[in-house]
């Protein structure tokens, strides 16, 4: 049976005349049946066993998932029933209630029409989680508004063209226009010496050869190849952003750090006019580049990214009164991000201490007047980055391992359970694409015979393998560290060991490959971008503007940082900021209290009548 889940297998296999006689000869009497028993009685008992086991164990966890690992609970197949917002919103609810409503930090999806309703109505049922549309949804999109251009269908109709041996259009990939036409730019010199050679000959009756006899006219030629140039440096930057974006680790701060990214690239190039790209079409890619709307941008918990925290700033020392009633003024005057950000937290903890969650951050305090008092102080100390804020420690790798550290501490938890909620979503919904992938590898034409439930069950039964698999090599990884480190009074003959692999790697020769090879074989999953996706952002509370203005949010776009995140190598000075290994000094003792169990309270709502 894992078989047949884990490779993606029709259940018809196990009436192969050749896989039954194989079976039989490595286990004659194996018991094994028909086809029939396995998809009616064996893959539906096994996926009902994982679909227990996996619900258990995310009722034992808050802020789902912060590990993020992948847990395919329910697929409805509604054939007959119109997919509907509400009827999507009501598939969700039940999985939520089979775990608890309390116990999720965000809906994320594509924006659709359906599915933008089905988190809309899901956020009015559950007020305490977050709306996080697909970045990479949005992205694609962006790129197939900007090949709308008119100034770029010449081009595009010879990509379109010529696919031959090249890197095809498919509209099941992110950025698909982009990868093709880089494909076919960094090829075009090849071409066109294979044309000037007679190995290519464009006068013969072969058609896909014969298209190709514009390349012997200079000026046309010239042309394609200077607006392919200008259409793939457009894309470039978008079309990198999405690969990153797609990582298993990507949090709502990342998303609008590559976001701000793409605009200092595109500023970049339409300033320094190398390409020379006509106004009129730096202007209708800035109408549709630069005015990054979906709703993480509208979100203000980004105008504040994880660089901020990791800003190596030197430790101050906080006047005595600074818990106890100074003013922020100088704050909200300097940083246009600073009463974004704190009015959307002061929201997000007024709906999570309303909600009843016993969070043991909101245990020491008898009201919502006194955590929400407690979360300006806590806001402003972190923003000034007075201890405990400005602990920093080189074996946090993210950074919701600070915010780990900091929530038990009085003086930071009720700051840090916002923030851990915050870096515990994940930016984008891979997870939800790579399973769909897996429901097209298993329901392939020529098994037309499979039902929609035995296509999930199979995928429930694989995922939950996985996840066993992944932990195996964590708890292998985990005594191989202890072992090491019982092992460090021989570490003398370890590094000579060590060094004689290492000399043993370096005489032994290895295959290379060139950097425009390499660039884009991993570039895009199987995932299916939307084609009615629309940036209608819903509203959020104490924020105007739902435009990405880094001038009136004070982000400098000219910092080498944001440069770096798509540069093929680094770039120099962008360390200076956001840089864990910077990070000094030690957490302090007291990061080991634990916060006081709590009781459910009633806040009769007094957080409401508060502002930030």
């Amino acid at each position: 049976m894992n078989l047949l889940c884990d490779g993606a297998l029709a259940p018809e296999l196990v009436d192969n005349d050749a896989f039954r006689a194989l079976v039989n000869h490595l286990e004659p009497n194996n018991g094994i049946v028909v086809v029939s028993t396995f998809s009616s009685i064996y893959i539906p008992q096994e996926a009902a066993r994982v679909t227990l086991i996996a619900v258990s164990e995310l009722r034992a966890l808050y802020n789902l998932n912060l590990d993020r690992e992948v847990y395919f609970v329910k697929g409805d197949e509604a054939s007959g029933f119109s997919h509907t917002g509400e009827h999507i919103h009501t598939q969700i609810l039940e999985v939520m209630d089979s775990i608890g409503r309390e116990r999720f930090a965000s809906i994320g999806s594509d924006s659709t029409g359906n599915t933008k309703l089905a988190r809309e109505l899901g956020q009015i049922s559950v007020p305490t989680v977050l709306i996080v549309p697909d970045p990479n949804h949005h992205l694609s999109n962006t790129i197939k508004d900007i090949c709308k251009i008119e100034y770029f269908q010449d081009a595009l109709r010879v990509i379109f063209d010529i696919n031959k041996g090249l890197e095809t259009i498919g509209n099941t990939r992110f950025g698909t226009l982009y990868w093709a036409g880089y494909s076919l730019l960094r090829c075009l010199p090849a071409i066109s010496e294979l044309i000037e050679l007679g190995i290519i000959d464009v006068t013969s009756a072969d058609k896909d050869k014969a298209k190709l006899a514009w390349f012997k006219q200079m000026r046309v030629f010239q042309n394609f190849t200077l607006e392919l140039q200008q259409l793939c440096s457009i894309l470039e930057p978008i079309a990198r952003a999405i690969k990153c974006l797609e990582g298993p680790n990507v949090t709502v701060g990342d998303v609008w750090k590559f976001y701000v990214a793409i605009t200092a690239v595109l500023h970049d190039l339409f300033t320094s006019d190398i390409l020379s790209i006509p106004q009129d079409v730096r202007d209708k890619v800035s109408a549709i580049g630069f005015l990054l709307d979906p709703e993480h941008v509208k979100s203000p918990i980004l105008f504040r990214s994880t660089g901020n925290q990791l800003v190596g700033l030197p430790a101050s020392a906080p006047p005595s009164s600074a818990r106890t009633g100074v003013t922020d003024q100088d704050l909200r005057d300097s940083m246009s991000s600073y009463a974004k950000v704190g009015s959307f937290l002061f929201q997000l903890l007024a709906k999570e201490i309303q909600s009843g969650r016993t969070a043991p951050e909101f245990a020491r305090y008898s009201s919502a007047a006194a955590v929400m008092t407690v979360f300006k102080s806590q806001f402003e100390s972190y923003t000034r980055q007075y201890p405990p804020f400005s602990m920093r420690s080189e074996h946090w790798s993210k950074p919701i391992d600070y915010w780990r550290t900091l929530a038990p501490l009085a003086e930071s938890g009720v700051l840090a359970c916002a923030a851990v909620k915050i870096f515990s979503i994940l930016a984008n919904s891979m997870p939800e694409e790579r399973t769909v992938s897996r429901f097209t590898r298993i329901d392939t034409p020529d098994r037309s015979s499979h039902d929609a439930r035995t296509i999930v069950q199979q995928t429930q039964v694989y995922q939950h393998n996985r996840r066993l698999k992944a932990r195996a090599a964590g708890v292998l990884l985990a005594h191989l560290l202890a072992q090491f480190k019982l092992d460090q009074v021989h570490s003398s003959e370890l590094k000579k060991s060590v060094g004689s692999l290492m000399a043993a790697a370096v005489e032994t020769p290895r295959a290379s490959l060139s950097p425009q090879c390499e660039a884009g074989l991993e570039a895009l999953h199987d995932t299916d971008p939307s084609e009615d996706d629309d940036n209608t952002a819903l509203p959020i509370p104490n924020n105007s503007s739902t435009i990405l203005d880094t001038r009136r949010d004070g982000v400098s776009i000219t910092l080498p940082y944001f440069r770096d995140l798509l540069a093929d190598v680094p770039v120099v000075g962008a360390n200076a900021i956001c840089s864990l290994a910077d990070w000094s000094g030690e957490v302090s003792a007291g990061s080991s209290r634990q916060g006081r169990a709590a009781g459910k309270k009633a806040w009769d709502g007094e957080a409401e009548k508060m502002g930030f």
